[in-house]
């Protein structure tokens, strides 16, 4: 099923300095890029780190990402 392969399965922590990682597996390369581009887009974060080594495989894809949250959205 087309759908089932565009599933991400993601667990996400925030820590006391206000950044979030995310750690999660993507079908495909294609699908890891989206999901970034789509955090980056959302303002939630100043700042988001994705390894390259997360994007070398094109398939199977098991990431982690990492992105501080920007003063609107931090913990108090």
């Amino acid at each position: 099923d087309h759908n089932d392969q565009n599933k991400k399965h993601k667990m996400a922590t925030i820590e006391n300095n206000n950044v979030v990682t995310l750690r999660g597996k993507a079908a495909l390369r294609r699908n890891l890029l989206d999901f970034e581009q789509s955090l980056r887009a959302s303002n939630i974060f100043q700042e988001i780190t994705l390894p390259l080594s997360s994007v070398v495989r094109e398939s199977d894809i098991a990431f982690t990402l990492q992105g501080k949250l920007n003063n609107d959205f931090q913990l108090q």
